[in-house]
């Protein structure tokens, strides 16, 4: 309790707020439009960024019609932004 007129002393440590999760920039060279799926939901197109990436390994699908689907894993540690390069190839 503080009475009118007393002096309080009051120590805090304040700590910044790192964000836990993160950004992908996924790229396709010369092939736009590809859906961009991670773990099976689709994310957007690429070329494009995916954002709120939680850490953790996530499976990371590029698909385009007339392309075969390229897929990479991600070993995500969070807070900052990655960046993964598909090479997409037409299917025959």
């Amino acid at each position: 309790i503080v009475v009118a007129g007393q002096q309080v002393r009051i120590t805090a440590t304040l700590a910044a707020q790192i964000p836990q999760t993160g950004g992908l920039r996924v790229n396709t060279p010369g092939v736009k439009g590809a859906e961009i799926y991670v773990d099976g939901e689709h994310k957007g197109n690429a070329p494009g960024e995916v954002s709120g990436l939680k850490p953790g390994t996530h499976a990371v699908e590029i698909r385009l019609k007339g392309y075969k689907p390229e897929r990479q894993r991600l070993a995500w540690e969070g807070r900052r932004e990655k960046a993964l390069t598909f090479k997409l190839t037409p299917t025959p």
